[in-house]
């Protein structure tokens, strides 16, 4: 029987997120093009203390973005309740029909990152014109580059996920072009599960929340927009639109 990946993250209670397991982590830029598009930029590994390391899910550390134990500190302590249910995306999710291909959609995973907006449109509105293959690929790229998979193209034939084939990695990612900092993207089907064990699906794309605002906690629901989250990095990420 082949290994098991090792890696993993711990969700601690109140606390920061443990990552296990030698897994890489880098800072990302989402940057939008002269198209309307957008994409990842400005890639860069970050120096990691050790094995496993500590990422801060509150907010406030001064460290970022790893854990500096703010979360326990001031007349508030972070509380980070785990509001995400343990169900499936496909418990919750609908499915668009498509004229070359469908489109499942699980708005409560939504992060802000925008690879839903092409050249021709969003993704939703070019379902209908989605047997001419250029604007297919328009929107098979769209979902597949969703950090979040809030969106996942869905081949019409055999009615399974077209999903890349991503490492297992962290990103901190930065969005200048709002003037906010990001969620952290996991990518490459990471298990996350809580200090008891208690695992959620994994998934080959998540975004978890690093603001300490999120409503659907342990994973970003786009709240670092709503609050303007600031992680003390984002003026060392540029403008936004290159």
């Amino acid at each position: 029987m082949p290994d098991q990946p090792k890696g993993k993250i711990v969700v601690l209670p109140a606390g920061p997120y443990e990552v296990h397991g030698d897994i890489p982590l880098y800072k990302e830029v989402l940057l939008k093009n002269d198209d309307k598009s957008y994409r990842w930029d400005h890639r860069e590994q970050i120096d990691v203390p050790g094995d496993p390391y500590r990422l801060c899910r509150c907010g406030r550390t001064t460290h970022p973005p790893f854990c500096d134990g703010s979360h326990a500190g001031g007349d508030r302590p972070f509380k980070g309740a785990n509001r995400a249910p343990f169900d499936t995306v496909d418990d919750r999710a609908v499915i668009l029909e498509g004229a070359g291909v469908d489109l499942r959609d699980d708005i409560d995973l939504c992060s802000w990152s925008r690879f839903c907006h092409t050249p021709h449109g969003k993704v939703w509105a070019l379902l209908k014109d989605t047997d001419d293959p250029d604007i297919r690929a328009w929107v098979i790229r769209g979902c597949s580059e969703c950090p979040s998979a809030r969106l996942t193209a869905i081949d019409k034939a055999t009615q399974l996920p077209i999903e890349p084939t991503l490492p297992m990695e962290i990103s901190v990612t930065q969005d200048p072009a709002e003037g906010i900092s990001g969620p952290l993207a996991v990518r490459g089907g990471i298990p996350i599960e809580t200090e008891t064990g208690e695992r959620w699906e994994v998934r080959n794309r998540v975004t978890l929340c690093r603001c300490g605002g999120s409503h659907n906690g342990p994973y970003c629901d786009a709240r670092h927009k709503t609050i303007e989250f600031d992680d003390g990095n984002l003026a060392d990420s540029g403008e936004g639109v290159q």
